[in-house]
């Protein structure tokens, strides 16, 4: 009987820590690391963090791994700083490489912060407040877990959450026809839910 071949799920992040870090303790979690599914989140040994140099270091992963019909290479970026212009070429170069994206409006600890918050239930200004950059969403973050030190948070945290992120974020998603979320929102939810349910 032939043994079946897991599907492999191949992760570049613009974040150097807290994005793999993530996915590490995702996939080693007792609830979700899964037979079916083999997650490998790569890590950057150089501080290029552009959504083209993350696009770059998929390429380098395809070329490096054999991959099956079934595998997927995803990118994690983030919207904040970055021009529309760039994030089209990025979105461009995933589609024609068959590339997924995970954006994140206006940043991955936004998709962290979904764990514990049902964001859809505030009005549109405190959301702007609370989300409207990467301090702001590490400030919320603290105010829940407070942690001693916010720049290693502990990802276990996360992980009885999932479920609930996944819903939360798919709450936010208006327009999920759209290239990325264009308002505050993460497409992470897509990427998370094929890992746990593969």
């Amino acid at each position: 009987m032939a043994s079946i071949v897991p599907k492999l799920i191949i992760i570049a992040s613009e974040g150097q820590e807290t994005e793999p870090d993530y996915f590490d303790e995702l996939t080693t979690s007792d609830n979700y690391g899964k037979s079916g599914v083999h997650v490998i989140p790569l890590r950057r040994d150089h501080s290029r963090s552009s959504p083209s140099n993350v696009v770059q270091q998929l390429k380098n992963a395809k070329k490096e791994f054999r991959l099956m019909d079934n595998d997927e290479l995803w990118i994690v970026i983030d919207r904040d700083k970055w021009i529309d212009g760039e994030l089209n070429d990025v979105a461009d170069e995933c589609q024609r490489q068959n590339f997924k994206m995970a954006l994140s409006n206006p940043c991955f600890e936004l998709w962290l912060l979904m764990h514990f918050r049902d964001l859809h239930k505030y009005p549109n200004e405190k959301n702007e407040t609370k989300c409207r950059n990467k301090t702001s969403l590490k400030n919320e973050l603290t105010k829940i877990l407070k942690p001693k030190k916010l720049t290693h948070l502990s990802m276990k945290a996360y992980m009885p959450h999932i479920e609930r992120a996944i819903i939360n974020a798919k709450k936010m998603d208006k327009k999920p026809q759209d290239r990325w979320p264009l308002s505050i929102g993460t497409r992470v939810y897509i990427l998370v839910d094929n890992i746990i349910n593969a």
